[in-house]
């Protein structure tokens, strides 16, 4: 296997891992469109609106579409970009700040998912809650951006990998001139 066969392999892989967490955020979204949909419905139609969609909205489904999407949005380099002076530096210059930004950036999102994790197992240990009439148990999603800034750093640390061993992400391959020639398939 050359190293194009590899790259491919390394690429078709991260983007089936990186629909996972898309696919995850889209249920919390599609949950959360449905659960206050018959809420209001109940609420209008029948007087008796769903219970605990105020705590299911504010506590799973908000912090699931936040959280779970952020590594597949990187992934399709959908996260804002300030190339001001970026677009004027040269080449060797760009592709230094690029593998430092990527660095950098890998790193806070290892440092907020780490920050969240003391707190994500008090919440555990506690068995935190909430709720009046009706207990919706709320400690999982404490573990949300956990998983999120986890996977966020991890590609962010993927792709400062490529970038360093020759294999930018096609974002960076812009200056680039393109590949003549036929490719093998």
């Amino acid at each position: 296997m050359d190293t194009t066969d590899s790259d491919h392999t390394h690429s078709r892989w991260l983007d089936k891992v990186s629909r996972i967490p898309l696919i995850l955020g889209g249920l919390c979204l599609l949950a959360m469109m449905i659960q206050v949909t018959l809420d209001v419905a109940g609420k209008y139609l029948f007087s008796s609106p769903v219970p605990v969609t105020a705590e299911m909205v504010t506590y799973y489904y908000m912090v699931g579409v936040a959280m779970f999407p952020l590594y597949a949005l990187e992934r399709g380099s959908s996260l804002v970009h300030v190339e001001i002076v970026y677009a004027h530096l040269p080449r060797l210059l760009k592709h230094i700040v690029r593998l430092l930004s990527l660095a950098l950036a890998a790193a806070y999102c290892f440092a907020v998912a780490y920050a969240a994790v003391k707190p994500a197992l008090q919440a555990y240990d506690i068995g935190t809650y909430s709720g009046t009439l009706y207990t919706v148990i709320t400690w999982p999603t404490r573990f949300f951006p956990i998983v999120g800034f986890g996977l966020l750093g991890l590609f962010l640390t993927i792709k400062a990998i490529a970038l360093l061993t020759g294999r930018p992400p096609a974002e960076d391959r812009e200056d680039e001139p393109p590949e003549t020639g036929a490719s093998s398939g």
